[in-house]
């Protein structure tokens, strides 16, 4: 008889403790709820947890989805807005697990995208399971990053050749390791919305495309295998009018031939210049 009445009331002290846990939660997410950051508008959480996002050097950090996971371990409700932000499910590198990239795409919906190959891969070039899911979506990339190893230039360029990435803003392209060697020939499809280009190690065709209506041109460590003459160099900046940021370190720079005719480019927007 005495036991089933401790039974009974250890049961019954079981359920009060779960509804106390219950009413607990419940008041924990009401008091989140009146946190002045919690009254602020969806969209403008969206925008103050996409700072999380921002680099140094490049747009993206590599760490950028651990702070996201943290930001989501705060309540219940960042974790909600989180998960169903496409804009803050944006950032791909080639190091991350192949399931979260999937995952990373489709939570994405459209929105463009940025796109690291080789920042913690120098001894290897992108997996080919990454490349053949991120290539056929150039159509989106707004960033890349592609780092590299001399060797692995041919790899890439196989990639993206041909490709046409129409909201680009942002390309950095580095070689380490280099050596002389000829430029790397990239997206021929078109990059009509590019803004940045920094190029380290490598260069492109000083013909490309790529080298018009820039608003920033970074190039540094350049060999003499490809190195621009000076008219080219002139020629490039005369065809970015609107460049507002110019850099131009240890590179090689082919002296102009007696008959090349030299210009003066006019950039009314330059602010930085670097030489």
């Amino acid at each position: 008889m005495l036991d089933r009445q401790v039974e009974v009331l250890s049961q019954t002290l079981r359920t009060v403790e779960a509804q106390i846990q219950t009413r607990t939660t419940q008041v924990r997410k009401r008091r989140n709820g009146l946190c002045s950051i919690n009254r602020l508008s969806v969209e403008v959480l969206v925008e103050i947890f996409s700072f999380v996002s921002e680099g140094i050097e490049f747009p993206v950090r590599t760490d950028y989805y651990v702070w996201l996971a943290r930001l989501s371990r705060v309540c219940t409700l960042w974790a909600a807005i989180i998960d169903q932000a496409p804009t803050l499910w944006t950032i791909l590198f080639d190091t991350q697990d192949p399931r979260l990239v999937d995952k990373i795409i489709a939570k994405a919906g459209n929105c463009p995208l940025s796109v690291s190959v080789g920042r913690s891969s120098w001894s290897r070039p992108a997996p080919e399971s990454f490349l053949d899911k991120l290539v056929p979506l150039t159509y989106r990339w707004e960033a890349a990053e592609l780092i590299m190893k001399v060797d692995d230039k041919d790899y890439l360029q196989g990639y993206l050749k041909e490709s046409s990435a129409p909201k680009l803003k942002t390309l950095h392209i580095q070689v380490v390791s280099r050596r002389g060697s000829r430029p790397i020939d990239l997206f021929r499809g078109g990059t009509e919305c590019l803004q940045e280009l920094v190029l380290s190690g490598t260069s492109v065709p000083w013909s490309s495309p790529l080298l018009s209506r820039l608003q920033i041109l970074r190039i540094s460590s350049i060999c003499m295998a490809e190195a621009p003459r000076t008219i080219k160099l002139i020629q490039i900046l005369t065809q970015c009018p609107d460049l507002s940021e110019l850099a131009i370190h240890q590179c090689y720079i082919l002296e102009p031939d007696t008959s090349d005719d030299l210009p003066a480019p006019s950039l009314p927007h330059l602010r930085i210049l670097e030489l």
